[in-house]
Parts: C-alpha cells; structure tokens; sequence
C-alpha cells in the first residue's frame, strides 16, 4: 500500500485481487506510481485497476482487524507500524497461497511477471524498477519466507526512511507473536476477498 522504489510491500494480495484479469494487475500493480493525471495516459481497464488499488488500500487502512494488528506494534514502531503489517500480510497469503489459488505460488509468480512483461515499457520509471527488482528476485514466491519479509523490511529501515525505524527488528517481533498475525490475516483476507468481489461486479 506504500511501495515507492524497487520494494514490493502487499503487492502479492493486489495481483491476487485482480483476478485474472491483465489490466486489473496491471493497473494495481503501477497504482503507487502514478501522479495526478498520469492516471488519463491508461486505458479504462488500467484505470479500473489503479481505482481498484486504492478502494483496497482505502478497505484496509480503516479495517479493524488491521488496525488491531498495528496497534500491537505501534508503541515501537509508530506509523511504521503500517508499513510493517503490510509486508507481513503478504507473508502469510504467500504462505498459504494454495488454499486461496488452484495454481502453486512459484508458478502464479512467474505467470504474473510474464503478463506484465509486455506491458512494462509504459509503466513510469518507477513502476518499472520496482517489475524488475520483482522478477529478477522472484520477490512474489520467496515472500513465503518470513526472512524474506524480514529482508524487506531491514532495506526499507536502511535505504527508504529518512528517520530511524527500527523495522530492522520487525521480524523478531512478529515471530513473538506470529500465529496471533497470521490468524488476523487470515479473518482479514476473507472481508477483503468479499468487498474486492462486490467492487469488481460494479464493473461489470
């Protein structure tokens, strides 16, 4: 929900959201990066998939659930809090991707980079940097390890913060109480998997 550079944060659930649909992914994956009236050099597919990223980032910054997760973090961590709970969601829908996916997550990844792919050339530079960084790291499967999570998080304490973070140490902390994290995800998911069905029905 706050990607800037080449670091993706909960981007695995916003592929996941748009279905298979390729403009939907396309247009929730460059959604962080586009300014203004960038967003009229789309088409209206693309569009309605940057609309689509922001009513899910929307859902999700006032739910509850989430905001009960970062709310046992925020004492340390502050408004970083957020960023933190967004990697680690995406942690665990990697984790268990196969109860929410017929394909396994290794092949969902490389499906997503290869429909992207051609697309890439009209992404802004950011948007770009951030596919590549993705695909050459294969960032979308190996986010089923919670070190990888932690990796993320220490390169955003380290390059992407201007004040000290302390996100360095996210990963121990969620590991004092990881199952608590996965089992609000987990509630989390289901509403957000129902209202992103509800908001793609209106397109239709």
């Amino acid at each position: 929900m706050r990607k800037k550079d080449t670091t993706t944060m909960n981007t695995l659930a916003h592929f996941y959201l748009s279905g298979d649909d390729i403009n939907l992914q396309i247009g929730n994956f460059i959604a962080d990066t586009i300014r203004g009236k960038q967003i009229e050099d789309y088409s209206p597919e693309v569009q309605q998939g940057i609309i689509m990223h922001r009513a899910i980032d929307s859902f999700t910054d006032t739910h509850p659930i989430v905001s009960q997760s970062k709310k046992r973090l925020f004492e340390k961590y502050r408004h970083y809090s957020a960023v933190i709970i967004d990697v680690i969601y995406d942690h665990f829908l990697a984790k268990d991707f196969d109860k929410y996916h017929t394909l396994d997550l290794n092949t969902y990844s490389k499906q997503i980079y290869k429909n992207l792919k051609p697309h890439v050339h009209t992404f802004p530079l950011r948007g770009q940097n951030q596919y590549e960084f993705m695909s050459r790291n294969n960032g979308l499967k190996r986010l089923d390890q919670l070190s990888y999570a932690g990796e993320i998080l220490t390169y955003m304490s380290q390059k992407r913060v201007s004040f000290e973070s302390k996100m360095e140490q996210a990963e121990q902390d969620i590991l004092k109480d990881y199952d608590l994290y996965g089992t609000e995800f987990t509630a989390f998911f289901e509403e957000l998997i129902h209202f992103c069905d509800e908001h793609k029905r209106k397109l239709s």
